[in-house]
């Protein structure tokens, strides 16, 4: 059974396909292998040589000769064999192209968003957590010394130091400094791990945004494949279109000369084949593409065929 791909290995695989064929067509016109017929000539050339030297009593000229002709027969030799082996594979590779799924279907885009917005979701999730883990820091930064309970404590010391009694309170104003001394501690630890943690979730992130170019990439690519199968679908009704419009207007360009020659100009022609810009251009050059312009077209030469028509059906010209 026929393993079954998802989109993105079936994108890969059309491309290998189309750079091989396009390289085994780059191999065929290159000149060793597309002058074969000039190479031909060589060995005649050669060969002609050659038996002009069966009476020569010199033998190494007939061995040159010989040892030239050789080379060439090989090299034809070869190059007919890699040649025909070339053909082979692109036939082949041909047959593939034309079997192969140029579909992608909107489930698979539908599941491909969605692994793009997942991704997109973990960056901003991220992103919120950085922020969190910022706030550690800017609120260590924004702690400043106790200096009203110093101040204070400055106060009771001078009072101890004339002799009142201050003991008391002198011991709560320095447990008061102590405690904000030991909150404003773990503030800053709490803002060097938020400095750490935060080296730590960039370090994902940037991760995670390589995933989230990955599977846009990804979309993108699939879309592509999608909108390109669906322009070669487009682009082929285009040229069926284009051809049969070409087919009518020549019909309408032979009727309408016919009623101009058999009236003998009594009746007006309501179609100058020549003037009229019709133009269907085939936009991709392709071998199944053709030109039209029925500025270009000869009423004439469709009016005989059109007689011929005519005359076929029964009608006296």
């Amino acid at each position: 059974m026929q393993e079954t791909l998802n989109a993105m290995e079936r994108i890969t695989q059309k491309r290998q396909l189309v750079a091989r064929i396009a390289a085994i067509e780059t191999r065929l016109s290159d000149h060793q292998l597309s002058n074969l017929t000039t190479l031909s000539r060589g060995i005649a050339d050669a060969k002609n040589h050659l038996d002009s030297l069966v009476t020569e009593k010199s033998g190494a000229q007939r061995d040159v000769a010989q040892v030239r002709y050789d080379e060439l027969v090989k090299q034809m030799r070869d190059g007919q064999q890699e040649r025909d082996n070339l053909l082979k594979e692109r036939d082949q590779r041909q047959q593939e192209l034309e079997r192969f799924d140029h579909s992608i279907t909107l489930a698979e885009i539908k599941e491909q968003t969605a692994k793009l917005l997942a991704a997109e979701g973990t960056v901003s999730s991220l992103d919120s957590t950085i922020e969190y883990q910022r706030s550690f820091i800017m609120a260590a930064d924004n702690v400043s010394g106790p200096t009203d309970l110093l101040r204070q404590k400055e106060d009771l010391l001078a009072d101890a130091a004339t002799g009142k009694n201050v003991a008391k309170r002198l011991e709560t104003i320095e447990a008061k400094i102590k405690e904000y001394e030991q909150s404003c501690s773990e503030l800053t630890n709490q803002a060097r791990n938020a400095e750490q943690a935060i080296a730590g979730l960039e370090r994902r992130r940037a991760e995670a945004e390589k995933v989230v170019r990955a599977e846009r990439t990804d979309l993108d690519e699939m879309l592509i494949f999608r909108f390109k199968s669906e322009l070669q679908t487009a682009y082929s009704d285009f040229i069926t279109a284009g051809k049969l419009l070409a087919e009518r207007f020549r019909r309408v360009a032979a009727l309408d000369t016919l009623v101009a020659e058999t009236s003998h100009g009594r009746e007006k022609s309501i179609l100058n084949a020549t003037a009229n810009a019709y133009r269907i251009l085939d936009i991709t050059k392709n071998a199944d593409g053709f030109i039209f312009d029925a500025r270009d077209e000869n009423p004439t030469q469709w009016a005989a065929l059109e007689r011929e028509r005519q005359t076929v059906a029964g009608v006296p010209l």
